[in-house]
Order: C-alpha cells, then structure tokens, then sequence
C-alpha cells in the first residue's frame, strides 16, 4: 500500500481516538490543581489578537509593565455561546486568533486551571501548531443582557449589554494621569508645567475602569488598557444610552481597590461601544459637586461666598454649595478646601497643554488638605473611637419609591511621595434621615494614593510606582435604602472606617495598607473628590 495513503489513515485513526471535548465536559474537569489534558475542543474565537484589551499587563517591578500578557491572551466560546474559556498562549507571538475565527484547538500536554468565586476556566500551555483555523470571519453568537442577569456561566464569553451608559460623562474611555500610562501617541510627549519642558511618557502602569450603568439600576466596571489607541479622543466618551459589547471577565486591581466585583467587561475595540453623543441618561442628578467644564475654578461657600481660584490654606470649616441642584457638602476633619485637576477633562488640548496631554483644569475635583491625624478622634489612650469625614446633604423630598444612589470618585494625594502615605484607607458610606443618627452601610471601600513621582529632567522619570498607586479617581455608586426617599433632609456621609493607614513599601509589590493610625501623625495628607453626587433612576 502506498506509505501516503497509509500516513494519511493512521493520521485519521489517530484523529478519531483521540478525545473530543465539549465545553461542558472540559468545565466538570476543573479542580482545585491544574488538570493535564489530551484532546480536543472546538470553539468560536470571539477575541482579537490585534486588540490591546484582552488581559490586565501585570507590573513585574516599580516602573515595568509586562505588555505581552495582553498578547497572549485569547478567549474561546461554544458555538451556542453559553460557555467561554480563557488561552493562555506560551509565547506573545503564539497568539494570532481574530474574532469570529472557527477553531480546533489540541491540547495535548495543555493545562487546564479552574478558579472559584466567581468559577471560571482557563487552557494554558497553548502554542500555534496546536491551533486548526477551520474557518474565518465567522459571526460571534448574539448573547444581550442586563447587568443584573450576568452569570457565571457568562465569564469569558461575549455579551452585549442593554440600556448601558457612562455614569459620568466627561473623559475618556479611562481617565488617567498620562505620565504613569503605556507609552504610545496619546501621550509619546508631556508637557511638565512645573520645569517648563517636555519629558517621555513613563509606562508605569496600565489598566484602569469607568463605571457603565444600566436602565435598570445595575452597574459594572468597564476595563480599557492604557495601550488602547481609541480610549481618548477629543469627543470625549458618549453621552447617551445604547449598548456596550465585550467580554465578560473577573478582575481584582489592586491599584483600584483589589475587588471589583464578580463581572467587568472588556470591548474589544472601540467599535463595541454604540451610544450616542446626545446626551440622554436614565438618572437624574438631586445634586451634585462635579466641577466639569469649570474653567473659571469656582467654589460657592455658604460663609465665605464664591471663590474664584481658592487658594490652598485658606479656606476651612465651611460648607459648599452644590453645583447643580441643591444641597452642601461639608467636611468635620477640618481641612483647607480647595479646587485642584483631575483626569477627565473632554478634549485632550484644553488651551495650554499641547495636543496630546490630557486637560486637567478644565475638569476639577474638590480638595482637601489635613493633617493624617485630623481624620480619626482619638481617645485619652491614643486608640481611634471615631472617625471624622465627608458629608453631603440634600432633599429626597420630591423623589418616592424610586432608587436612590451616591456616586463618588476619590483619590489620595497628588504626585509626589510626600503625599503618598499616611492617609486613611478604608472607608464606608452613612446615611441619616435626620442629621444626627447615621447607618452604616456594609461594603468597604479602598481609598489609594497617586503615582508618586520625582521630576528629573534629562533622563526617564524616576516614579516610585508602587503596585497598589492609583492611575486616576476611583469610581463607586452606592444605592442607598429605600427609607432615604422622600426625606425632607438627607445626609451622606463618607468616612474612614478602620485604622489602617498607607504605608510606601520598598518593594513594588508589598502591600501598603499596614500602617496604624496614631496622635502624633502629623504627615500632610491630600484626598480629592472628582465626583460627589446623590443621584434617582427614572422610572
């Protein structure tokens, strides 16, 4: 017999012995170690290996960024779409799977990893001969939900979720401070005021998150790599409400707060968000301290009156009015108040900045300067019995039986390490119907500092880029009970919680909230406020 045709049946014997799985049979595999596999799969791709949004790129020092993790990253659907898995590629130039692509992996010598809360599993090992493109350019199969129906079957899939929209609408797709992203031609040249020069981009970090809520109340973190061309531009993000496509994964940043939920979504280019400019929202904003657009940097204070430009130490102890709508806000630590930047700023030239460094005055958070010690009250021993914060009052008088919610952004410090530490880490949010008795909510969350830099001109900056530094203004949306509608006066509150303060680890990797609150804690501490907001779903 022909030694081809022989070659050509023993390849097809081989073929037909060898295990077939099915998405379901991989999954019941999974254990608590990694389980050897021999077979194969057959899978809709619903990945891009040209996107710059698959995976996180981890940090592997303070001022390094492993890019090639986003690279070799992929993920594979049933063709029903009801189940999905992570590949991991062993190499960053394994990885050449394009969206829709019909494949047949073998994964003979592959590794299959299961992980928990939420479950989830991911094919490891992968290399390209063991990928079989059967057919290209498929069509991806249609999965549209609400954020509230996610499961975890859903993770590592692709969905369109409906009803979706930016919670606040100014910025890019992340908002940044430029000098700690990926370097690319949002950012190549930055202009540094302080030295009246231009110094590189530094790539210190990458992934952060906006916030995309729902018409139905719910809401998820939107993940975008700072590596994204497409995740600023001078539109700025949409303003209206359609739909946001991507893929369903688990992540925990550390530099965001550690968790972020069971479900945050990752487009997988610019085209998978469809939301029109016009603005158009399913909430109405009670009232709100925002600060966009605000070039003229006005503060109204009840006492002292509207300030153009405040000027640091000196204003404290007094209350600001809301921007829109009615209300105060109003701080018992005793801070100097003040307006300083944030990262959101629409256009990426805001007047004075070149083209391609983000505005930050045009977009402005409230500030406040204290001593680390003015957060907490101390007893005669010099352990904490309470903790002094932020509040924000306003009327739910008009608004009944309709969900209520508080949205803030936060950020310690500023950019030097002076401000990088000592600051109050977690904190939880109170609410009083009456001004005096307040109800602590359950859920903490992490307050982080921002990238600590020291400016040299001449040479790359040296940034002290700790794991767990901000890259921006964390966002949250809190809803509040029931009870706190229809209440002719509503008080907010948002304190620290715990004595746990930040602490700036040698190491990039060693964890910073190990600190302890204490009298003598006289360190300068810097928390800003980009958004403060009490906020109703339409019904």
């Amino acid at each position: 017999m022909n030694r081809k045709i022989i070659l050509i049946c023993l390849l097809v014997l081989y073929s037909w012995m060898m295990r077939a799985y099915s998405f379901e049979e991989l999954r019941a595999l999974g254990a608590a170690e990694p389980v050897r596999l021999s077979g194969t799969l057959d899978g809709i791709v619903v990945s891009d290996w040209r996107s710059d949004n698959m995976e996180v790129n981890p940090n592997t020092d303070h001022n390094m960024v492993d890019v090639g993790e986003n690279l070799r990253t992929a993920y594979l659907e049933s063709f029903d779409g009801k189940f999905g898995i992570r590949l991991k590629f062993e190499r960053i130039y394994g990885n050449r799977l394009c969206r829709g692509d019909m494949v047949r992996l073998t994964l003979d010598g592959c590794s299959l990893v299961k992980e928990n809360d939420p479950e989830r599993y991911t094919v490891t090992g992968l290399k390209p001969e063991m990928v079989n493109v059967v057919r290209s350019a498929m069509p991806v199969p249609v999965k549209k939900k609400h954020i509230d129906q996610l499961c975890p079957e859903d993770i590592y899939t692709y969905v369109t979720l409906e009803g979706a929209e930016f919670s606040k609408k100014t910025g890019g797709y992340i908002n940044i401070n430029e000098i700690s992203a990926q370097r690319s031609a949002l950012n190549d040249d930055i202009w540094i005021p302080e030295k009246n020069a231009w110094l590189p981009g530094h790539g210190a970090a990458d992934c952060w998150a906006r916030i995309v809520s729902d018409d139905e109340g719910a809401y998820i973190f939107m993940l975008v790599n700072s590596t994204c061309g497409w995740r600023r531009n001078d539109m700025g993000v949409p303003k209206g409400i359609g739909t946001v496509s991507g893929i369903i994964v688990h992540s925990d940043l550390p530099r965001y707060g550690a968790s972020m939920g069971d479900y945050c979504i990752r487009p997988v280019d610019r085209s998978d968000i469809d939301m029109p400019q016009e603005f158009m929202s399913s909430y109405v904003r009670i009232a709100s301290w925002e600060y966009d657009y605000n070039k003229y940097g006005e503060l109204a204070f009840v006492n002292n009156g509207p300030i153009r430009f405040v000027k640091p130490g000196t204003v404290r102890n007094d209350r600001i009015r809301a921007e829109s709508g009615e209300g105060y806000v109003w701080t018992d630590s005793g801070a100097w108040i003040t307006l300083d930047e944030e990262y959101d700023a629409r256009h990426t030239f805001d007047g004075w900045k070149p083209a391609r460094m983000l505005g930050a005055r045009s977009n402005a958070a409230i500030r406040f300067d204290a001593k680390a010690n003015q957060w907490y009250r101390f007893g005669s021993k010099g352990d904490v019995e309470g903790y002094n914060g932020i509040y924000l009052e306003t009327s739910t008088a008009d608004v009944a039986d309709r969900p209520l919610y508080f949205d803030f952004s936060f950020v310690a410090s500023r950019e030097h390490s002076r401000y990088a530490k000592d600051f109050p880490v977690e904190w939880k949010v109170s609410y009083s119907v009456d001004g005096d008795d307040f109800v602590e909510l359950p859920q903490v969350y992490i307050l982080r500092p921002m990238i600590a830099t020291n400016i040299q001109l001449g040479k790359r900056l040296n940034m002290k880029m700790h794991g767990e530094m901000a890259m921006g203004f964390i966002e949250h949306s809190v809803r509040l009970p029931e009870e706190v509608c229809g209440r002719e006066k509503v008080v907010v509150r948002l304190a620290p919680c715990s004595d746990v303060t930040a602490v700036l680890p040698e190491k990039w990797n060693e964890p910073s909230a190990i600190g302890k609150a204490s009298p003598d804690m006289d360190s300068d501490v810097i928390i800003r406020f980009g958004t403060l907001c009490v906020k109703y779903l339409k019904q």
